[in-house]
């Protein structure tokens, strides 16, 4: 069974959103919840599901390349350059931390550097939970070093201008600010931060009004959580859970859209 795609008069958005949730809900019918299973079978799940979201894809030149991590592993990237694109965007993929990749956020990116008018440089970071807090977050640092350390394939984008990311992405945008403000380090012009998850506060008013869902359950939140941070005690630090960062730190940081 498919729904009908809906006619011009039925755009108001809460009702796409709802037709929307219905479609999903027929397509997914049947394949599992990803924090159920190993997070290899998540994956590749996720990596399956994702890929609905890339079709028709804005043309522009894509340049993959590795940057070395210090601690022995390589980082692959991929930077997607629109026609007369300048400046650069970083863009940190979402998926709990431990789902989906550069290529299940392809559109996404693109669509970014499209009506930006920018570079955007996405990247396969470590995750979790072979890889906990903070293996992801070290990769995102190691990214942006190499981002104004002039790595060869970047040098020709211009100023890097914005970190961004989605979901568990844009957490580690905003605690990627945090850790280099606290270092002292050279931060981007700004951050767009996409639903993200700022702290790990599970009797907030949205998790407990939204706990079944549609979509992402509390209880699916908190799986994602334990493979992430599963020492509970770290989870209330300012890298975990920007919200817990100070006023002063939080005000100090460039715009956050």
């Amino acid at each position: 069974m498919t729904l009908p795609e809906p006619t011009p008069s039925d755009l108001i958005p809460s009702e796409r959103m709802q037709w929307l949730l219905e479609k999903l809900a027929l397509e997914d019918a049947g394949l599992g919840d990803p924090t159920q299973l190993s997070p290899v079978e998540g994956r590749a799940l996720a990596e399956q599901t994702n890929q609905r979201w890339n079709t028709d894809l804005p043309e522009m030149t894509s340049t993959d390349f590795a940057v070395p991590a210090s601690e022995g592993h390589t980082i692959e990237c991929r930077l997607l350059s629109p026609s007369n694109a300048n400046g650069l965007i970083m863009f940190i993929h979402g998926g709990g931390w431990a789902l989906c990749s550069r290529d299940t956020h392809e559109r996404a990116a693109r669509l970014l550097g499209l009506e930006s008018g920018t570079h955007v440089l996405t990247f396969d970071y470590r995750l979790a939970p072979e890889a906990p807090y903070p293996d992801g977050l070290k990769d995102c640092l190691t990214v942006w070093e190499a981002i104004l350390g002039g790595h060869d394939k970047l040098r020709n984008c211009g100023r890097p201008s914005a970190v961004a990311g989605d979901s568990a992405g844009a957490n580690l945008a905003l605690s990627l600010l945090l850790s280099l403000q606290t270092d002292g380090k050279t931060l981007p012009d700004a951050a767009l931060l996409f639903y993200g998850v700022y702290d790990a506060n599970f009797q907030t008013v949205s998790y407990c009004d939204q706990r079944d869902g549609p979509g992402l359950t509390r209880e699916k939140m908190k799986r994602y959580w334990d493979w992430y941070v599963a020492k509970t005690d770290l989870r209330s630090t300012p890298l975990v859970s920007p919200m817990q960062a100070s006023d002063a730190q939080l005000l100090a940081l460039p715009p956050l859209f």
